[in-house]
């Protein structure tokens, strides 16, 4: 049995606070009332996403008639105001346009955004726009295209004319007046030649601004929002769902459901355009007659449609590459030409890939540059996977979702590991609930801590300003409480430092060189701090200047280099330290002339306790205030032979920590 978040994916598909802020807009007086409680108790007004934010010039005037004495109001009327102002500014001087075209003979129709506010809002501030949706015909689209750029419109697709037998629309760019979409097909996924017929027959007479134009009838206007709609986007389109509502409700009984339905057939986007209604009917409320969804599940769906609707539903990266998208593309390219016969299918596939991907060289060129990428980089990436025979931790950076993280280039290969360079900037968003926790950045060598970013990096959770510590090498650790959590969803570490200087060859800002972000409760730390005897007992991050754990006699050890901290969650008290070398260095040949120790910053005063531990006393003034007290070793390097090539100082096996009690206390127990 499929569960709905299987049928309903992510990346349009609201989650629970997205559906809540859907129900404030659309649901009935009471029912949008309790949403908006809801909502406000449950997520951060500062943290609101990218696609509920488009939503809030709707909210709004919705929660503005309710006389509520929210504190975020005010807000809210400011995004309305500048989702107004922007809307009005995209608008201006498409009705000269309109006229323009219709003054040599182009009939146009607005769609989308255009078409819905004056239909179907009538507010040009609950509706945002990005660009300007505009349909013309087929036949007519390189004549409206020669018209847009003799009025000072420039697009960025190379081969703008070749596109009408491939795609769908085209996108224009003016100095003053925005972003426009020049359309000679309605669906994205519908190019075949006289697709859109259909759509023009029954087209609405529309005066606009002055100007006389068209609007899709209100089945073949919900139809395509239903085909639009449902895609993935980093940007979770949820306005496509209001959409889809408000059209339902303005047109009423005009709404041709029976063509509705037709069309969604007749073009295979029965499973988008039922799975839309189903998520209205079941989380906002009965908008559509039961016999229409009913008739929508009788219809049989291919696999292809089942095919393309997940792939159109597959997450894919801000800078995916053309293989990447090859197999979306490969849909359209299918619904364009499947009925051209297979001679001309397969040769006019290298042309349309090369326009819908906007590409400069010849197709089979970037496929090269390609296939030495995924040798130079993704080959480095898998071996690493296979050589390790295991799935990547949560806490390493291939891990972690690219969507969760921003400012960060594509994952990279380096000594048997996999990690992404950051930028200048760049922010890590985790899921986790509110404690006391340690953080620790893995840098894993590429760019050294002591050589330049401990000068320059700096570290925020959240909005709190964070001390990094050296962890070991490789690696900064610092603490985060409770308090220094928010009440959203993710929680946000954000990375500032100098860029790298490097050679020239290089052309990107390199910042961090992350490989893992570690999360571990501090309690569990502590409880492993003070075990005694062992020194791997000791987590790895609590050390500075040690090698990694060996084996002597059956027993397990550290080296040390000739400067080593250890740090430790100790209560203040009045304390004896031993320090167990083991034998591997004897204290009396070399070590009791160079060693010194410091606990904090008091020198102590070492005495040797056995042939191979030395120990020392530490009073309760001697401690400090921070979580974590710090053992600092310094000796001179031993002199070994030339096959050994590391820095060696202190071989330290145990460290033991037992209280001394008092002298008032031994003489009141003595009487």
């Amino acid at each position: 049995m499929r569960t709905r978040a299987a049928r309903f994916p992510g990346g349009c598909w609201p989650d629970a606070g997205q559906s809540e802020l859907l129900r404030v807009c659309l649901q009935p007086e009471d029912a949008a009332r309790a949403a908006w409680k809801r909502w406000r108790a449950t997520v951060d007004f500062e943290r609101t996403d990218g696609g509920s934010f488009r939503l809030l010039g709707l909210v709004f005037r919705r929660v503005s008639g309710w006389a509520c004495d929210d504190p975020v109001l005010p807000r809210l009327k400011g995004i309305y105001r500048k989702g107004w102002v922007r809307t009005q500014m995209l608008l201006a001087g498409k009705p000269a346009l309109i006229e323009s075209l219709s003054r040599e003979g182009i009939p146009t129709m607005l769609l989308k955004g255009a078409a819905l506010i004056p239909t179907v809002y009538g507010d040009a501030g609950t509706r945002p726009m990005d660009d300007f949706d505009l349909f013309v015909p087929h036949k007519r689209a390189k004549h409206a295209m020669d018209l847009l750029l003799a009025r000072g419109w420039k697009s960025e697709f190379l081969n703008r004319e070749a596109l009408v037998d491939s795609l769908h629309a085209c996108h224009f760019r003016h100095p003053k007046e925005g972003n426009l979409d020049l359309h000679w097909h309605v669906m994205h996924a519908d190019c075949r030649a006289g697709a859109d017929s259909d759509f023009w027959n029954a087209r609405v007479p529309l005066r606009w601004e002055g100007v006389d134009t068209f609007v899709l009838g209100p089945a073949d206007q919900l139809l395509h929002t239903c085909e639009h709609g449902p895609r993935f986007n980093s940007v979770p389109p949820l306005r496509w769902l209001a959409d889809a509502w408000k059209i339902i409700h303005a047109a009423g009984p005009v709404l041709d459901w029976d063509r509705f339905c037709r069309q969604a057939v007749h073009r295979q986007l029965t499973l988008p355009a039922r799975l839309s209604l189903e998520w209205l009917e079941n989380n906002i409320g009965p908008v559509v007659p039961p016999e229409v969804v009913n008739d929508l599940r009788r219809r049989h769906v291919t696999l292809f449609e089942r095919l393309e609707y997940r792939l159109a539903q597959r997450p894919l990266p801000p800078d995916s590459t053309l293989v990447q998208r090859l197999p979306l593309n490969l849909c359209f390219y299918w619904r364009l030409k499947r009925r051209a016969g297979l001679r001309r299918f397969a040769g006019d596939l290298p042309n349309f890939l090369r326009h819908i991907n906007n590409l400069e060289r010849p197709l089979h060129q970037y496929l090269q540059d390609h296939a030495r990428y995924l040798w130079r980089t993704r080959r480095p990436i898998l071996w690493n996977r296979l050589r390790r025979l295991r799935a990547a931790l949560p806490e390493e950076m291939e891990s972690i979702h690219p969507h969760d993280t921003t400012g960060f280039h594509l994952l990279e290969a380096w000594n048997g590991r996999n990690f992404r360079w950051s930028r200048a900037e760049a922010i890590i968003r985790l899921r986790r609930d509110p404690g006391h926790v340690e953080v620790v950045l893995d840098f894993g060598g590429v760019r050294a801590w002591r050589d330049d970013l401990q000068k320059s990096l700096t570290v925020h959770f959240n909005t709190h300003a964070v001390t990094l510590r050296e962890s070991s090498e490789h690696a900064v650790f610092f603490e985060v409480r409770p308090e220094m959590f928010e009440a959203a969803v993710y929680q946000r570490i954000i990375l500032r430092c100098e860029p790298l200087k490097h050679a020239a060859a290089e052309t990107r800002e390199l910042g961090v060189p992350l490989f893992a972000v570690r999360l571990t409760p501090i309690a569990s730390l502590a409880e492993r701090a003070v075990l005694p005897e062992q020194m791997e007992s000791i987590h790895p991050h609590r050390m500075t200047g040690f090698h990694l754990l060996e084996a002597w006699k059956g027993r397990r050890f550290r080296w040390s280099r000739a400067e080593a901290f250890i740090r430790l969650s100790r209560e203040p008290g009045h304390i004896e330290i031993a320090l167990d070398f083991g034998g591997v260095r004897a204290w009396r040949d070399d070590l009791q002339k160079s060693l010194t120790v410091h606990f904090n910053s008091h020198a102590v005063a070492l005495r040797e306790t056995s042939v191979h531990v030395v120990s020392f006393e530490v009073q309760p003034e001697m401690f400090e205030a921070g979580g974590y007290q710090c053992i600092m070793l310094r000796c001179d390097p031993l002199k070994h032979s030339t096959a050994e090539t590391r820095e060696l100082g202190v071989p330290l096996f145990a460290i033991r920590i037992t209280p001394i009690t008092s002298l008032a206390e031994a003489v009141v127990s003595s009487s």
